[in-house]
């Protein structure tokens, strides 16, 4: 009855936005069957569920709803796996959104983050998102993709024994360097974000993400003061810094294609003075690691 209470009380809340929580949804789902199972009762366990996704979303009035549902699927019992798959493939069938946080690791990332799988970008909602966040999440998740059927295929390569050049998994090693940009537990605004996601991506293409000294957090803070300062004309007191020029498109509802590739470029161009910033101040390996995994 926990969830059904929830439900009712947030939808006569006040608030503006609510964000409604279901943890251990196979767990309720496993003895709430037993429940009925016992009164010799009909149970129909996704009535509950599809009411909580009818109630989410952006409404007219204003009020938002986010519904959340954590999902174990570690069951170690074969009783239960028919009924798991059945229950996990309706609510797939009817969220905007699936993250598969899976237990197998990359073994170059181990302990940094899960493996994360997302819906095709079809699938994904993203009315809410600027012109230019939208190109950002796409190049972003564009990239996790890549990572991914690479360590698959290095995965089945190794499985059969098959022989592989060292710049095949060029990205896997790669990702031991940016990942820790991306995971961690620091709040970055979503202009600060947009910046590290474009240095990543055009760290890998000029094959220098290995040569920072400082990792994670450390090079995003050093990073984010870069762009925050740099200027053209130091005594030009009315130019707009990079990243007061991120947040602006960040905002912008009608921007234009040519106005994201400038401001991209823009940024691509901050990336690399950065990067001559940090050789300077000695802050650069002499050589790029290995990529041997």
């Amino acid at each position: 009855m926990v969830p059904k209470l929830a439900l009712q009380t947030a939808q006569q809340n006040k608030e503006e936005n609510i964000l409604f929580i279901f943890d251990d949804v196979l767990l309720h789902h496993f003895k709430e069957k037993h429940i009925f199972d016992l009164a010799s009762q009909p149970f129909a366990p996704v009535n509950l569920y599809n009411e909580l996704m009818e109630n989410t979303g952006v409404f007219e009035n204003g009020k938002s709803f986010t519904s959340v549902f954590l999902i174990d699927t570690d069951s170690t019992s074969m009783h239960f796996l028919h009924d798991e798959k059945r229950l996990i493939q309706h609510l797939e069938s009817i969220s905007d959104q699936v993250v598969d946080f899976s237990s197998d690791r990359v073994s170059m990332t181990k302990g940094l983050m899960p493996v994360i799988d997302m819906k095709p970008d079809s699938t994904i909602i993203d009315y809410w998102q600027t012109p230019f966040v939208r190109e950002v999440k796409h190049q972003l998740q564009v990239l996790i993709n890549q990572l991914t059927a690479s360590h698959q295929m290095h995965v089945l390569r190794k499985q059969f024994k098959m022989d592989e050049d060292p710049w095949d998994n060029y990205l896997i090693h790669d990702a031991k360097h940016f990942l820790p940009l991306l995971c961690h537990n620091s709040g970055l605004s979503i202009e600060e974000q947009a910046i590290v996601v474009a240095f990543i991506r055009q760290s890998i293409v000029d094959e220098t993400i290995s040569m920072y000294k400082p990792k994670g957090m450390a090079l995003v803070q050093e990073l984010i003061k870069f762009a925050n300062e740099f200027k053209e004309d130091e005594d030009d007191d009315k130019e707009i810094p990079l990243l007061a020029k991120v947040k602006s498109i960040c905002g912008e509802q009608l921007a234009t294609d040519d106005h994201i590739a400038n401001v991209q470029r823009e940024i691509e161009r901050v990336v690399k003075l950065f990067h001559l910033q940090m050789k300077v101040k000695g802050q650069l390996k002499p050589l790029k690691d290995d990529y041997f995994i």
